[in-house]
């Protein structure tokens, strides 16, 4: 900033270089101690820049000033685009996230780059791939997602999705935690029922915060063969909480879940791929867009080597076939 400040008003600049300038830790790690004397001086040289100079000059202060202390801090100066996150409690890091979908065969078909400290569960985030894979005219018969997913609102967003038969899409998400009863039970939405594991009906409902809950008949429920796993009787019946994301959730509980939830896993091969032979674990450029490059980049090399691989595998299928 007083470097711009000096090519103008190069006398200005002279004092406040004086004032203000680099100490003496330059070329060695800085004390706490110095550290804070920087932070003070900073904010000292701000507030007596504003209005001296030119509107230019107060609009790269302003911004400045909300780069380092607004709500949402930068990282690093030299790359104002990166966030600190956590890989895990002990893992900090700063940078950036690839958010990727993948299909079945392990092809990469979408890619977004976030910052750091961005949550790719966010329904956001959710979408952009979406709009991104709709864009490319690509049809799915389910999304699966680990249960960072699991909300509701993530799950009406791949029911707006449909397949070329018109069907809504299914999402394949576990519970970020698991239900101690809800398991046990299913609703149906078209008849608005929960059906119990003994496979008895709700017989009504009463609204609550944020869902429904459902009763079931006392005298079904007193005699029925499946008692001891259900919850414990209140006034003589079962009665079950169903929240809208789990009523959303139940919707899509099906074998084809079990087996989705299998292969979902094989994404993580992309990202452990791209991290071991082609640097994506580290930021080789600086900014966001230099980054959403290098992602992009190093997911089309993987997809052009795994293209490679399965036409191999379709060759050696056919040849099987016509030797057999």
């Amino acid at each position: 900033m007083i470097k711009a400040i000096g090519e103008k008003y190069p006398v200005c600049a002279k004092k406040l270089e004086e004032s203000y300038g680099e100490g003496d830790s330059k070329g060695r790690r800085a004390t706490e101690e110095e550290l804070v004397k920087e932070v003070e001086l900073t904010r000292e040289f701000f507030s007596g820049a504003k209005g001296k100079y030119t509107e230019e000059k107060d609009r790269a202060i302003a911004e400045m000033e909300h780069m380092l202390y607004g709500e949402e801090k930068v990282a690093s100066l030299v790359d104002p685009d990166a966030r600190w996150d956590y890989k895990d409690e002990n893992h900090p890091f700063c940078g950036y996230k690839a958010h990727v979908g993948c299909d079945e065969s392990e092809l990469v078909t979408s890619v977004d780059l976030l910052s750091g400290n961005e949550n790719e569960g966010a329904e956001k985030n959710v979408r952009s791939l979406l709009e991104k894979e709709r864009g490319q005219g690509m049809e799915q018969q389910a999304i699966v997602a680990d249960a960072l997913y699991d909300s509701a609102e993530n799950r009406k967003a791949i029911y707006e999705e449909r397949t070329l038969e018109g069907e809504r899409v299914k999402a394949y998400i576990p519970s970020r935690q698991r239900e101690k009863w809800l398991d046990r039970f299913r609703y149906v939405k078209d008849r608005d029922w929960v059906i119990c594991h003994g496979k008895q009906l709700s017989i009504s409902k009463t609204p609550h915060e944020q869902g429904w809950l459902y009763y079931f008949s006392v005298q079904l429920c007193r005699d029925c063969s499946y008692r001891e796993d259900c919850p414990p009787l209140n006034e003589g019946r079962v009665r079950v909480f169903v929240g809208e994301d789990y009523q959303l959730k139940l919707l899509d509980e099906n074998p084809e879940r079990k087996e989705a939830l299998k292969i979902r896993p094989t994404i993580e091969r992309r990202f452990g791929g791209g991290k071991r032979w082609l640097g994506l674990g580290r930021a080789r450029y600086r900014g966001k867009w230099r980054v959403a490059i290098q992602a992009i980049t190093a997911f089309l090399v993987m997809n052009v080597k795994r293209m490679i691989k399965l036409l191999q595998i379709r060759k050696e299928e056919t040849e099987l076939l016509e030797t057999g």
